[in-house]
């Protein structure tokens, strides 16, 4: 097992490795036949952001002889540290190398994640070339969206699994726990073992022919490669019906705050509204939903579980399911009393209703996402996302009028066909909407708007288009920004290198693999972070390689030209996405064939063997014996009758938490312990609590403090017992007492609190001082041996925080960090009487 404890207080962000999350399962390692680690190619606030990760997780977990862990890639300043102390990369679950696993499962979500991942795999101390491991295990497998595309990764992979994973993986633990009982078998064995499954694609049995201006002309299997690789030239995608597929029940729930805070309960796979631009509506037809009471179970399982208070409604396009407005009724009547909102991703113009958003705005109202993509309804009918002006300048006004106050909007430029006339429509509808929002709100209304540049994709109708280069895109986003500087306006565009990297990456063949090997040798890293992002290095390694990276970013394809996916079968039609090409240019709209009931002839229930799998009604007849309107009156607790000063403690890796983390923990901790708790008034109702003073991060509390409104008493013994069965370890609530409702805030009759800082001798070379530091500190110093222990006791004024290792530099002659100390504890807070 690897041990960080001792690397923890270097770090940045140290909260993101510790391992002590609520819902994590830690299995016996000696007795599992199979051991997998899910690994994501990005930090870990990202990654536990990521649903499809914990599907798998809590999949394979479920089942008696397998385990999975997980891992996520180490931020710079951790990388630096396992370098050069020789760690390697771990799980979270059980800390151990993932060496020792037998699969290294990496999720694909992005193309600009693919750096992170030879970080990951070379971290772990393997070579990261597939031909270089010799040994049968770990195999490496790689999965997600960008497994559709995978030949610029390809020679650092074992196999990729296409599409939906849930069944696909527990064949693949299948074959992997009878080949570990047949210790004979080579690698290039188990591999054939695993390219005979369908949906797996093992891309060292294969081989590309190239001609001399680069272009693919054979994709076939090398000479010796296994017999079934010789049988198998198209590799199809998977896909499960959500009848059967594994939903998450206990969700992870992360102790630090992560990208998406929240419970989720995938309602709908798969999408057919036919936005040519769109990958993930390409690859993961047809449509599939779950039916509502399954939802709704599945959404109080959840929230149970997790002690959020969002259940987020997850598909591709989710105010198309079929029965959304019974499933927002049945959601309301069960979540409304609990405090806990409904929230939708982002919306399409065209099937937005003003009803439905009442209805998800029931507890907080915090703001509403439209995709229009484009300025201009001709360029709309181009992309095959129709919306019309003036409806989606109504809905504005409306929503407005009923309490929104923050307006988001994503465009695109860069399409094919785009022009200056359509940037102008975007800027039109930017300050229309701001100008509308400013009359009806003032300064409290916000528009964001997000501007991307379209990156042509793999499986698309724009498969065949050149992306626009660089300084052209550019020139675009600065047009748009240069008009639309305006009040109560924020917007956000995207890196044009970025996206330009992203073009090439995502159209690549396999001699990219080069390319990327060596930018990441060079120190690429984290792409997708501006902040780390650097063209240059990838420019250097094109250069070294022999490639231009214009070559596969900025050309358009031939309609006959062989690509380097063209082996990846989606069981979309290449005819039909060549025929919705035609259609952009004419700007022909294709329906919806969910909605139109029309077959579009896109060849994927011909190859699947069914069809759209659509929710039914469940009347109000049938829950209630008779018909209801739904009565959508279910109130929030706001009147509270006790208030209950609650102690405990904070100790070992949980010191790394910082106080926001805190907080998020305790409130989780009051909602899944199912307290009476009183909520405030207002746009965004949250439990009434009041915190103690923050405690420094890097710091275990022994007698941290937090008050809680309720609106019914409690038994005292009872919810300590239930509180401390729920918290993690290193967490412990001590005792309870009743406070007068309207009795001062704890912040107010803090007034001092007594602190232990513990050294190592050499590094503190002062003296007790003298005098107190603007009367407000006292301090006491003893050294024992090789340690220092420093006692100090500060005074509070109300509303004044103090580091205490701040004040300490003050003497120390130099300023002291939290890696400075052995250990570094707030005993006591005192409170006025």
């Amino acid at each position: 097992m690897v041990n960080i404890e001792k690397y923890l207080a270097r770090l940045i962000k140290p909260q993101r490795y510790i391992n002590t999350e609520l819902n994590v399962v830690k299995k016996d390692w000696e007795n599992a036949k199979v051991k997998i680690c899910l690994a994501f190619p990005d930090v870990y606030e990202v990654g536990m952001s990521y649903f499809g990760f914990q599907i798998l997780y809590e999949l394979v977990n479920k089942h008696p002889e397998y385990l999975a862990e997980r891992s996520y890639t180490p931020w710079i300043d951790f990388e630096k540290i396992m370098r050069s102390e020789g760690v390697e990369l771990f799980s979270w679950e059980s800390r151990r190398p993932l060496k020792e696993f037998d699969i290294i499962g990496f999720t694909l979500p992005h193309e600009l994640n693919f750096t992170n991942v030879l970080t990951m795999i070379e971290l772990s101390g393997l070579a990261i070339e597939s031909s270089a491991r010799a040994e049968p295990f770990p195999l490496i497998i790689g999965g997600g969206e960008c497994a559709l595309s995978p030949e610029p990764m390809a020679p650092f992979f074992d196999a990729f699994v296409l599409g939906d994973g849930e069944n696909i993986i527990m064949d693949v633990l299948r074959i992997v726990s009878r080949a570990k009982e047949n210790s004979d078998l080579t690698k290039e064995e188990i591999l054939a073992e695993l390219q005979a499954l369908d949906g797996i694609y093992v891309p060292s049995f294969y081989e590309f022919d190239y001609d001399d201006d680069g272009r693919i002309t054979d994709f076939r299997p090398r000479k010796n490669a296994p017999a079934v690789a010789k049988q198998k030239r198209k590799f199809v995608r998977q896909l499960i019906s959500l009848k059967t597929s594994q939903q998450v029940t206990r969700p992870l729930v992360p102790l630090m705050r992560i990208i998406h805070e929240r419970a989720v309960v995938e309602v709908r796979r798969g999408c057919t509204a036919g936005c040519r631009f769109c990958r993930a509506g390409m690859i993961n037809r047809p449509i599939r939903e779950r039916a509502v009471r399954r939802i709704v179970e599945l959404a109080r399982s959840s929230i149970k579980e997790s002690g959020y208070d969002e259940v987020s409604l997850l598909s591709l396009n989710t105010i198309d399911y079929t029965q959304l407005p019974e499933l927002i009724d049945e959601l309301d009547k069960e979540m409304r009393p609990e405090g806990v909102s409904i929230g939708l991703p982002s919306l399409r113009i065209g099937g937005f209703a003003l009803e439905i958003a009442d209805r998800v705005a029931g507890v907080r109202k915090s703001g509403l996402t439209f995709a229009p993509e484009t300025g201009t309804e001709r360029l709309s009918r181009v992309i095959n996302k129709p919306w019309n002006r003036a409806t989606f300048l109504n809905i504005v006004d409306e929503v407005l009028r009923r309490g929104w106050r923050t307006i988001k909007l994503y465009f695109m430029i860069g399409l094919p066909t785009e022009t200056f006339d359509d940037l102008d429509g975007i800027v039109e509808l930017i300050r229309t909407v701001a100008k509308k929002g400013r009359a009806q709100c003032g300064r409290k209304f916000q528009l964001n708007v997000t501007i991307s540049p379209f990156v042509p994709k793999p499986h698309t109708p724009f498969q065949w288009e050149a992306q626009l280069p660089v300084s052209e895109l550019q020139k675009r986003l600065d047009y748009i920004r240069s008009k639309t500087r305006l009040p109560n306006v924020k917007v956000i565009d995207a890196d044009c290198n970025q996206s330009f990297l992203e073009g090439v990456l995502s159209r690549g063949d396999r001699r990219l693999a080069e390319v990327i090997k060596e930018a990441w040798h060079t120190g690429a890293r984290f792409d997708n972070w501006q902040e780390c992002f650097n063209l240059e290095l990838w420019q250097e390694a094109f250069r070294k390689v022999g490639l231009q990276p214009e070559w596969y970013a900025n050309r358009e394809r031939t309609e006959d030209e062989r690509l380097p996916w063209d082996h990846i079968d989606c069981r979309v039609n290449r005819s039909f996405l060549r025929n919705e090409r035609q259609k952009a240019y004419q700007e022909v709209l294709t329906p919806d064939c969910a909605i139109e009931g029309k077959c579009t002839e896109c060849g994927v229930c011909q190859q699947t063997g069914f069809s759209n799998e659509l929710a039914t009604a469940v009347s109000s007849t049938t829950r209630t014996g008779k018909t209801e309107k739904p009565q959508n009156n279910f109130q929030l607790h706001t009147t509270p009758s006790f208030r209950v000063r609650m102690f405990y403690s904070k100790k070992g890796d949980l010191r790394f938490l910082s106080h926001l983390d805190v907080t998020k923990l305790l409130l989780i901790l009051l909602r899944r312990a199912e307290l009476p708790l009183t909520y405030t008034m207002g746009w965004n109702p949250q439990p009434r609590v009041q915190f103690a003073p923050p405690l420094p991060l890097g710091y275990e509390g022994e007698a941290e403090i937090v008050d809680v409104w309720l609106y019914e008493p409690v038994d005292f013994p009872l919810v300590l017992e239930t509180l401390n069965s729920l918290a993690p370890q290193g967490l412990s609530f001590t005792r309870l007492q009743n406070v007068e409702i309207r009795s001062p805030s704890i912040e107010t009759l803090a007034q001092s609190a007594e602190y232990l800082l513990i050294f190592p001798a050499h590094t503190l070379t002062f003296s007790v001082p003298d005098h107190n530091l603007k009367g407000l500190l006292n301090i006491s110093i003893q050294r024992a041996g090789e340690r220092t222990s420093v006692r100090l006791h500060i005074s509070l004024r109300p509303g004044e925080y103090k580091n205490p290792l701040n004040l300490l530099s003050q003497f120390a002659g130099r300023k002291l960090k939290m890696a400075d100390a052995e250990y570094l504890s707030r005993q006591k807070i005192f409170l006025k009487t």
